[in-house]
């Protein structure tokens, strides 16, 4: 028999300056000290000071950590490494700014930080 999990779905914010609203989103949920997960991309583009601006406009402390390269499927090493780097730095909130697989790094992260074990822990059919 499989355990059931129930979870609240992150909010997903998409279109056209929705990264102006962040800020403001954030505050609604209560965040306190952040981790912005994001990539090399969306630095380049610009995406990532527009970001944190606007977390800075609702005073909430940021701290960004990019991943080395956009890759389709992140390695397990790479969310376990941002997971600790949000354990040790006491982040209340995790935000995910990217595609799919920065998303994903953000997502796992912070079931690892509020959950026991390593990736390999959560995958395989009967997980």
């Amino acid at each position: 028999m499989y355990q059931v999990i129930s979870f609240n779905p992150p909010s997903i914010l998409f279109g056209m300056d929705t990264i102006d609203q962040l800020g403001k989103q954030a505050k609604k949920l209560g965040a306190g000290k952040t981790l912005l997960v994001t990539g090399p991309n969306v630095k380049e583009a610009g995406i990532l000071e527009r970001a944190q601006s606007s977390l800075k406009a609702e005073s909430i402390d940021v701290e960004v950590n990019v991943q080395g390269r956009d890759t389709p499927e992140p390695a397990t090493s790479v969310v376990e490494d941002t997971a600790e780097v949000a354990r040790k730095g006491k982040f209340e909130v995790i935000i995910g700014l990217g595609g799919g697989s920065i998303l994903d790094v953000a997502k796992m992260a912070s079931a690892l930080v509020t959950n026991p074990g390593k990736t390999k822990d959560y995958f395989g059919p009967e997980k």
